[in-house]
């Protein structure tokens, strides 16, 4: 079930929800080697809100930056 229509929220949500498991197992967010956000509306594609995203990522994970993609 989506939080939000908003992308930013639902990218935080997922964070939080990718964190519980971390969390969870005994892990931290140093403990997270590589994510692949996907994304299916071409208009998230666009950098709209990107750094409203970055704000919501630095917020749970701080200054650890694992290998990261973007798919969709």
């Amino acid at each position: 079930m989506l939080v939000s229509a908003d992308l930013v929220a639902q990218f935080g949500q997922a964070l939080d929800n990718v964190l519980d498991v971390v969390w969870a197992a005994g892990g931290s967010p140093e403990s997270v080697a590589r994510m692949v956000p996907l994304r299916h509306d071409k208009e998230g594609s666009t950098g709209r809100g990107s750094k409203d995203i970055g704000s919501e990522y630095r917020r749970r994970m701080g200054k650890h930056y694992p290998a990261m993609s973007w798919s969709g």
